[in-house]
């Protein structure tokens, strides 16, 4: 562990993108790939700096990869929306749950004006105005192609790309999801949307919980990543008010705050949490790096895959997934497989921890040679 100390403690140039202190850097991946959001490998790895003041977890502008005007995950598929499943109740998608909770915070039978920040081609629009009629609602992207696609949707003159400040409020709501933690300036964004708000407004933020899935570090074009506390404060800097809940949604965490005339931040300093979450990373690298030899197809298209098919090189020789959506389409130059036809192939396990156990045994079952790359530290 005396590697992550040294990392900790180094400090390099640079001040905090949220309130311009100096940074230092918490981790420094040995791996030579990253990942996009839209789950294609970046050959650079990964180095996150921490603020030596307000804690915020961050890339620097030196490190960090994104390009949004070829933003595509699986071309936007709105089917492709996350799956909420709750015992007893019937699954949502994401932007279903999202939109759920917007309307009962604003109630669905007023004319409420809402903007969605990264409505990107518009699911949880979609979502809302199906949940809430009566509500006016309006989207903001960078990308000008997707006003044809939003305003059939929320009708006439309700898509805006370009500058935030330039988009005419006010809002009762705005929404969120998943954009977030790409933004380079939060606190600017923040108080841009304080003044888009009618007083006590609502912001609804939904963004990766680091704590949950510390994978999202080798995200390259995630500008930010926030545990829960921090959050709560960078929101409350920009007066806003609200704790977020990492119980709603699995790892991630959805903060549903108000908007305030005045907000103080307490004076006492966070505890630390980063241990478990550097420990992870070690540990999975440590476990990449002794992945066997020879062609293997990989199980899941998501972070860990796409890390281990960048680990592979050309020894990747495909993908498996069993979602539905996912069968058929193309991927990283190969289309994606079903779970049929397995025998005698190698599978390498791109899950978390937590399922690749379970995973792992259905594909034996098919007779597959299943190798869970969490297994192989102390190999």
């Amino acid at each position: 562990m005396a590697e992550s100390a040294t990392e900790k403690t180094a400090t390099l140039p640079g001040k905090c993108r949220l309130c311009g202190s100096p940074l230092r850097v918490l981790f420094s991946s040995k791996l030579p790939v990253a990942v996009s959001s839209a789950c294609f490998p970046v050959f650079r790895p990964t180095l996150i700096m921490q603020c030596t003041t307000c804690n915020l977890y961050q890339k620097t502008d030196e490190t960090l990869v994104a390009d949004y005007l070829n933003y595509q995950v699986f071309d936007n598929d709105p089917a492709a929306d996350k799956l909420i499943f709750k015992t007893g109740k019937p699954h949502q998608t994401r932007s279903q749950l999202v939109a759920d909770l917007v309307v009962s915070q604003l109630g669905g039978n007023r004319e409420g004006r809402v903007l969605e920040i990264g409505c990107q081609r518009g699911a949880f629009l979609t979502a809302l105005k199906a949940a809430a009629p009566n509500f006016k609602l309006h989207g903001f992207d960078l990308d000008p192609s997707y006003k044809s696609i939003i305003e059939p949707i929320c009708g006439p003159n309700t898509y805006c790309c370009g500058e935030l400040a330039d988009v005419v409020g006010p809002f009762d709501a705005c929404v969120l999801i998943h954009t977030f933690e790409h933004i380079p300036n939060p606190g600017q964004v923040l108080d841009t949307i304080h003044r888009l708000l009618v007083p006590g407004g609502l912001l609804v933020i939904v963004v990766p919980d680091l704590l949950a899935s510390p994978l999202d570090f080798y995200v390259i074009d995630h500008t930010c990543h926030f545990v829960a506390p921090v959050l709560e404060r960078t929101l409350l800097r920009s007066r806003f008010v609200g704790r977020p809940d990492t119980t709603i949604i699995s790892n991630e965490q959805i903060a549903m705050a108000r908007s305030v005339e005045k907000a103080e931040l307490p004076s006492t300093p966070l505890e630390p949490c980063d241990a478990p979450i550097l420990s992870l990373l070690h540990r999975l690298e440590c476990c990449l790096q002794k992945l066997p030899k020879g062609p293997s197809l990989v199980f899941g298209t998501a972070v860990i895959g796409v890390l281990i098919s960048g680990v592979l090189g050309d020894d990747c020789i495909g993908f498996i997934d069993e979602s539905p959506f996912q069968a058929g389409k193309k991927f990283l130059g190969h289309t994606i497989r079903s779970t049929d036809g397995l025998r005698g192939e190698r599978v390498i396990l791109g899950v978390a921890e937590s399922l690749a156990p379970v995973v792992g045994q259905r594909l034996r079952a098919l007779g597959a040679e299943v190798v869970n790359p969490w297994e192989l530290a102390g190999v």
